[in-house]
């Protein structure tokens, strides 16, 4: 069951760095570009 939580946290936060890489526009973009790296 844990294994499943750690596979759900890792689609998910791909999903937000996906989601902040097309916002930083080619990481010209400080705050998008930001999210990209924790994410």
């Amino acid at each position: 069951m844990n294994t499943y939580i750690f596979l759900g946290g890792a689609i998910v936060a791909e999903v937000i760095g996906t989601t902040f890489m097309k916002y930083s526009e080619g990481f010209t973009r400080l705050w998008p570009s930001v999210g990209t790296a924790i994410s």
